[in-house]
């Protein structure tokens, strides 16, 4: 799922920078098989080649960013087999940006039926609010078998869920998203982040045993020992059946910044899994190259496709956060 950037949203001074990232975003989930939903203000809006394509379900819905990561639904199996859309609140990453619209996207997805018309689906797909927790779907990552990842920075912040503890999210975590484990990381961020360090920007499953994670290797960075204390935090972390996992590192690419002359969080963690690809940012970069190869050693079987974010990295998001991504069946 993605949402279509136009002149209403914090793209409008450079649309014609932003236009062909989404182009491309599209283009190349619809060629490894997916299928697509888009939501946009008008379908006028779209290229023919993707308003025209019949793997793209198009609603048309207001939003007031595109990050739909962070406010589309999440999906969880449940044990009867069905597949569970959960609607959480979402208030522009602590009532830093308006969020009256984005809020809304997951109950107006589902008045849409944006949901219903996947002939293959032979399950049931049931729909639960829960919006008087406020969770973006940025600031958690899961390996399907029950650990959940994330960051106290994000998640105990104010102005998300005041007064909520470790223990709390555990609790609302194991009830709702069936985990048995969580892994908070204390350490880490990225200068320009304004999610309050989310997990997609720092750390990332690769499989049910692997985390890759973003590294600093120059001393005189800043970001140096905040990510070094990172990665021994995860070197030290174990699943919901007490093994360690195996731990790779992602380089961090040189400093990208904005017209202002402000650092902007570029990372190369913030990528997006397919079944047999893996949308990949680069940034024009040298790293860019060894951050691809260290993608298709971890993911050998997939096509490892690089998708320019330095567009996309000027709002401080990238290829995960501008993506929502279902099973199957779903869309």
């Amino acid at each position: 799922m993605i949402a279509w950037p136009d002149e209403q949203t914090d793209w409008a001074s450079t649309l014609h920078d932003i236009l062909p990232v989404y182009e491309q975003l599209a283009t190349e989930i619809l060629r490894t098989g997916a299928r697509l939903l888009v939501i946009c203000r008008n379908r006028q809006q779209l290229p023919e080649s993707i308003a025209g394509n019949g793997a793209v379900v198009i609603r048309e819905i207001p939003f007031n960013d595109t990050w739909v990561r962070d406010y589309a639904p999440l999906t969880v199996l449940r044990d009867d087999g069905s597949l569970c859309l959960l609607k959480f609140g979402f208030n522009g990453w602590g009532l830093k940006y308006p969020a009256n619209l984005d809020n809304q996207v997951a109950v107006a997805l589902e008045k849409a039926k944006a949901f219903d018309g996947n002939p293959a689906r032979t399950c049931e797909i049931k729909y639960r609010n829960l919006f008087w927790f406020v969770l973006e779907g940025g600031s958690i990552e899961t390996n399907g078998c029950g650990d959940i990842l994330t960051t106290t920075k994000c998640l105990c912040a104010p102005n998300r869920n005041d007064n909520y503890k470790k223990d709390n999210f555990e609790t609302v975590f194991a009830k709702n998203l069936y985990s048995k484990n969580v892994i908070w990381l204390n350490q880490g961020y990225l200068v320009g982040d304004d999610t309050d360090s989310h997990i997609d920007m720092l750390a990332r499953f690769f499989s049910p045993d692997g985390i890759v994670h973003v590294s600093c290797a120059n001393p005189a960075d800043e970001h140096y020992d905040g990510l070094q204390a990172m990665a021994d935090e995860l070197a030290a972390a174990t699943d919901h059946n007490g093994a360690p996992f195996r731990i790779e590192k992602l380089p961090m690419p040189d400093p990208v910044y904005d017209r202002d002359g402000q650092r902007m969080p570029a990372s190369y963690a913030n990528f997006l899994e397919l079944t047999d690809a893996v949308l990949f940012p680069v940034y024009g970069v040298d790293q860019d190259a060894d951050a691809m190869a260290v993608m298709q050693r971890l993911r050998p079987a997939s096509e490892i496709i690089p998708v320019n974010a330095r567009p996309l990295i000027m709002q401080r998001g990238a290829i995960h956060c501008a993506t929502m991504k279902y099973p199957q069946q779903i869309i």
